[in-house]
């Protein structure tokens, strides 16, 4: 009987075996293809609108207004830290020509 088989699910007897049995023994299942997130044949990119251009170049703008508003905080930061230090040594150094000016503020 060796041109026969059983069936494992139904106990039935056969003489011809499966094809797909016959070639897969052994060997791992072919993985099917996936789709891609975000690469669909049917997408196609559109072009912006003249509201959507209006609010991307406003926001350019507030972007660049706020950086200028940062970058100029830092500076006048760094020039007040200065001039507290001049203020400091010169108080060590007994100078007061330097403080005298600054005690109402």
């Amino acid at each position: 009987q060796p041109d026969t088989w059983t069936c494992l699910n139904c106990d039935a007897e056969s003489s011809v075996a499966p094809a797909n049995l016959a070639n897969t023994m052994g060997k791992k299942p072919v993985p099917k293809g996936k789709a891609k997130a975000g690469y669909s044949s049917a997408a196609v990119p559109k072009a912006p609108t003249e509201e959507e251009l209006k609010e991307e170049a406003a926001k350019a703008e507030a972007k660049r207004l706020w950086q200028q508003r940062k970058d100029g905080t830092k500076w006048a930061q760094a020039q007040v830290a200065a001039l507290e230090a001049q203020r400091e040594a010169a108080a060590k150094e007994g100078q007061t020509w330097f403080e005298e000016p600054h005690k109402w503020h």
